[in-house]
């Protein structure tokens, strides 16, 4: 009688590349890389799981099959019974989400990529399957056993939690310096800009606050008021994520005025890792393999169009 599946055959272009980010990002062990005939054969394993991904190269007419942006292109499921931890580990590892964790109807649900661009399914599965094990009420079976006959406390459905996917930017926490220049003739000379910014997680975990004090130009030379239009700017911004849109949201107040509509912008994350947010101007802001970070800043064009600004470049502060 069969008596499970063993082994998993996973395409790659190409196999040291994949082997690395399966164990240096993945977290996964080398079980087995051997020579098979002028091919190599390499085998990795999950962390406390016996079933093994072999890495075989892709032959040629065999493609990535097309699938939609919300899909995985391959048939593997991957399991975590906590998502939301497993997602921040991987993270740091350099391991890209195209979906960070969302709670769906059948538990949470998220999308990784590999170093080839193939995405990947990660679930916690809800009502009894692998990795989550829950009753219909959101209480686990051993938190029901454990609790006192009659003192059973049922979590209210209503009870707000934090968007998982707003960990996200759970890059963007610490202190920043930041320097960058308005690009010259939009409009008058370019003006050199220099900043000292935090991000931090409002306790309870819903928003991210960004606080900047920045400076344009030369002060000294502009000696016009602190604000509001002079060349030092202060200011905050929460960060938040909106479920029903699947989409960052942001709202900032500075000294330069009192609210207004032009405040708030939409973001999201894009497949290639860019966090893009459209208001009444568009920033960009890219993860560098040096550690920084670079945000550039754009405003509208004619025709519909974007038209660089301010590009500036993030290095982090110790501490």
């Amino acid at each position: 009688m069969i008596s499970g599946v063993r082994k998993v055959i996973v395409p790659v272009a190409d196999q040291q590349a994949a082997l690395e980010f399966w164990t240096t990002g993945m977290g996964f062990e080398l079980v087995r890389d051997d020579a098979f005939g002028d091919e190599r054969w390499i085998e990795v394993r999950p962390p406390d799981q016996e079933l093994l991904l072999v890495l075989s190269p892709r032959q040629a007419d065999e493609p990535r099959r097309t699938v939609q942006d919300r899909l995985p292109h391959s048939d593997l499921f991957f399991d975590r019974a906590d998502i939301e931890s497993t997602h921040a580990e991987l993270g740091s590892r350099g391991v890209k989400f195209a979906l960070p964790p969302a709670r769906q109807h059948f538990g949470w649900w998220a999308l990784f990529e590999d170093n080839e661009g193939t995405r990947y399914a990660l679930g916690q599965w809800e009502n009894g399957r692998p990795g989550f094990d829950r009753e219909s009420d959101g209480s686990s079976s051993a938190e029901k056993s454990s609790s006192p006959a009659g003192t059973q406390q049922e979590e209210s459905q209503d009870t707000p939690t934090p968007q998982p996917a707003l960990r996200t930017l759970s890059f963007l926490v610490g202190s920043w310096h930041i320097e960058g220049e308005t690009v010259p003739d939009f409009p008058g000379a370019a003006m050199r800009s220099v900043s000292e910014e935090a991000f931090e997680w409002l306790p309870g975990g819903f928003f991210l606050v960004h606080r900047w004090n920045s400076v344009f130009g030369d002060p000294a030379a502009d000696a016009g008021p602190e604000l509001p239009g002079g060349p030092i700017q202060k200011g905050i911004m929460f960060y938040g994520f909106d479920a029903s849109t699947g989409k960052f949201r942001t709202h900032f107040f500075d000294g330069n005025g009192p609210f207004h509509e032009g405040s708030m912008y939409q973001g999201e994350l894009c497949e290639d890792g860019r966090l893009v947010f459209t208001g009444p101007a568009r920033f960009t802001i890219t993860q560098n393999g040096d550690g920084t970070l670079t945000n550039d800043w754009e405003l509208p064009g004619e025709n519909a169009t974007w038209v660089p600004w301010r590009p500036t470049v993030l290095h982090r502060l110790e501490g």
